[in-house]
């Protein structure tokens, strides 16, 4: 095959469903949903598996005048697997939490924590 039958798509970029450029207007709905404002720290808690959804909200959050902390474990392989004990500290601190990951953070204690303490957030899995 020669280069003349390579389609367009080769020669230049063109992003696909989950390029940044693509994720960032869920990922500012996401802000707008968790009433994101300037000068609140938003911890995001994934996985490998999740990072390029982290990295688009840590940008709106950005965005957005909030300071974006990622946290990345491996994923936990179950839903509801605890997360590791700095993980549940960072969730105390933050402002807003979101958890981009592989399996269900729903049900851990670091969610339920920080909802009880009047912390904001969802999960995303």
């Amino acid at each position: 095959m020669s280069t003349k039958d390579w389609s367009i798509a080769y020669w230049h970029y063109m992003p696909g469903a989950s390029s940044p450029m693509q994720m960032m207007k869920g990922a500012m709905k996401c802000m707008q949903c968790g009433g994101v404002k300037e000068g609140e720290t938003v911890l995001i808690s994934t996985d490998t598996n999740k990072l390029r959804i982290a990295e688009a909200l840590g940008g709106a959050a950005y965005a957005v005048g909030a300071t974006p902390i990622i946290m990345m474990i491996p994923p936990v392989g179950v839903h509801g697997g605890q997360l590791p004990e700095p993980v549940v500290a960072a969730f105390r601190e933050a402002d807003v939490f979101l958890q981009p990951s592989t399996w269900s953070q729903t049900h851990t204690r670091a969610r339920v924590e920080a909802i009880k303490a009047g912390k904001r957030g969802c999960t995303m899995c």
